[in-house]
């Protein structure tokens, strides 16, 4: 993911596109994209957010963009490591 230039346009092409879009992030971005995430794409699409993977505290926080925005806002605790996003079609 561009850091600054671009993202919104990215961001806009993933709420239009019919293909899912897996991207890594920054745990200092994750809660900004989520929050982007909510504002761009469909309320009904699925966004999984997977942290950790193939270590021992791997984590997998799926649902709506609003769900999974609202999980990490109140568990800023999860928020660190290796975070990948999944945005499904």
């Amino acid at each position: 993911m561009p850091h600054k230039k671009g993202r919104e346009t990215l961001f806009k092409e993933m709420a239009a596109s019919e293909c899912t879009t897996i991207f890594y992030e920054s745990p200092h971005r994750i809660l900004k994209t989520l929050a982007a995430l909510t504002k761009y794409l469909d309320s009904e699409k699925r966004v999984i957010v997977c942290r950790e993977l193939t270590k021992v505290f791997e984590e997998l926080v799926s649902g709506k963009p609003e769900e999974v925005k609202n999980y990490f806002e109140a568990h800023k605790d999860k928020i660190r490591g290796e975070i990948v996003v999944i945005v499904a079609k």
